[in-house]
């Protein structure tokens, strides 16, 4: 498992290489915003996301944490040395706030009010 932040202000995010999800991502339910997610959902995460992407769990390492590490699959890559699946990640603080993270250093809080994302 790699973590990463993504080029161009696309924050946290995961890379596995040729390893189980199941290993490093709890699938587990969630509460944000005013909605459920289930492990498996289609979900644009309340418009955060231009089309519906796969929410995935936690990352386990962040079990413990009093913030979470919510994960969302984007997508799978294949080559010669095998596959890389792709992940993307916020901090959950509360029920109506993430976080998401852009460098060491800095990132960017979101609040959930009056149905959208703030």
């Amino acid at each position: 498992m790699e973590k990463v932040i993504y080029s161009c202000n696309g924050g946290l995010g995961v890379i596995l290489h040729n390893e189980n999800e199941a290993d490093f991502i709890n699938h587990e339910s969630i509460f944000v915003g005013d909605r459920l997610f289930l492990p498996g959902d289609m979900t644009d995460f309340m418009g955060m996301f231009i089309k519906p992407i796969r929410y995935a769990g936690l990352l386990i390492e962040s079990e413990s944490e009093s913030r979470k590490i919510m994960c969302f699959h984007t997508g799978d890559d294949s080559d010669l040395f095998g596959k890389k699946s792709y992940y993307y990640c916020f901090y959950k603080i509360s029920d109506s706030r993430i976080f998401n993270k852009y460098t060491e250093n800095s990132g960017r809080d979101y609040n959930w009010i009056n149905g959208q994302w703030k």
